[in-house]
């Protein structure tokens, strides 16, 4: 569920319907799906009720691209 044909036509999705804005990822968890556009320098904002899950996203390499609430 984490491999490029899975996450490139969501990060590609994502691009699209961003329209050079941020998105914002309800229930961010670890960031699987956040941290990839991160990459390709979409600005995105994640909210994460769990904070064991905000912190297994932050302890990854890019995470402090995306901001979690």
């Amino acid at each position: 569920m984490s491999g490029p044909s899975v996450l490139d036509p969501v990060t590609g999705l994502l691009a699209e319907t961003a329209r050079g804005g941020p998105p914002l990822e309800f229930a961010v968890g670890t960031g699987r799906v956040a941290l990839p556009p991160s990459t390709r320098g979409i600005a995105v904002h994640g909210l994460e009720l769990l904070p064991h899950m905000a912190e297994r996203l932050l302890a990854k390499p890019g995470a402090g691209a995306v901001p979690v609430t």
